[in-house]
Order: structure tokens, then C-alpha cells, then sequence
């Protein structure tokens, strides 16, 4: 069993206070430069009044914001966009991704502007543990939401 002494104690908490900072300077130029390293944001047009965001990748703390500004930008310019989530490629998703997902879902006029699908197992089941699900129109995939849309 090793015990840790004062001097320890406080080369440790300089290591922590150093990573830390590190920490903090990737972020800032991350967000700065709108670099994605673990998501991208693949948006089509299918009918004039639908859009899709094929999302690939990881949705985390880090990713989450970049999904969040690029919808909510889409938005300001289309108040009434009808858009779709497509979350088949999506590796992973946090609490930071849900909670981006959530606010999207709550700032809608109308809830029925956004569909998700494509939900992998993992997804499916944080989101039904969280019940979040309750939020969102999640459809078994796009050709689905398409159709939900179009009629």
C-alpha cells in the first residue's frame, strides 16, 4: 500500500492543475477553429420543405455544440424547416449529445418539425433509460421519416 505524503500530494495536484490547463487551450482552439475530429454533419436536401442530417461519428462534449450550432444557424434561416436526424453511423452519444438533442427539441415551435432515426441499440437504450425518448419522434430509419413527413 503506497501513502501518499504532503510534497506527493502537491507535485500531483500541479500535474492535475497542468493538464487542466492543456485541457483548456484544446478546447478554446477547438471551438475556435470548428474542428471535428469524431463528427460530421452531412446535410441534403430531399424536398423543399425536408432536410436531413446524416451524422457520423461520436456526439460528445466536444461534438455536441458544433450539431447544436449547425441546426440552430439552419433554423434561423428556416423557422419552419421540417429536418431529420439520421443517427445510423453515430458511435456514441452522451449526456452532453442528449442534452443537445433536447434543447433542438424544446426550442421548435412545433416538436413535429424534427424526426430521428436510425437509432442504434446503445442509443435506443440510453435514451428509453433516460427517458428522453419521450421528447422526439424516433422513427426505425429514414425512408420512414421520409414518408411520416410527406403525408
Amino acid at each position: 500500500m503506497y501513502i501518499f505524503n504532503f510534497k506527493s500530494k502537491i507535485i500531483i495536484k500541479k500535474y492535475i492543475d497542468r493538464i487542466k490547463k492543456i485541457i483548456i487551450v484544446y478546447v478554446e482552439l477547438y471551438e475556435e477553429k470548428d474542428i471535428s475530429l469524431k463528427l460530421s454533419i452531412e446535410k441534403k436536401e430531399i424536398k423543399k420543405d425536408i432536410t436531413v442530417y446524416h451524422l457520423v461519428g461520436e456526439v460528445d462534449f466536444l461534438e455536441a455544440p458544433k450539431l447544436k450550432k449547425k441546426i440552430f444557424e439552419d433554423l434561423s434561416d428556416n423557422l419552419k424547416l421540417n429536418f431529420i436526424l439520421d443517427l445510423q453511423e453515430v458511435s456514441y452519444l452522451d449526456s452532453s449529445g442528449l442534452g443537445v438533442l433536447a434543447t433542438i427539441a424544446q426550442s421548435l415551435g412545433n416538436p413535429k418539425q424534427m424526426r430521428i432515426c436510425n437509432l442504434n441499440k446503445s442509443i435506443k437504450s440510453l435514451m428509453t433509460l433516460t427517458q428522453i425518448a419521450q421528447l422526439f419522434n424516433i422513427d426505425g430509419n429514414l425512408e420512414e421519416s421520409i414518408r411520416i413527413f410527406s403525408s
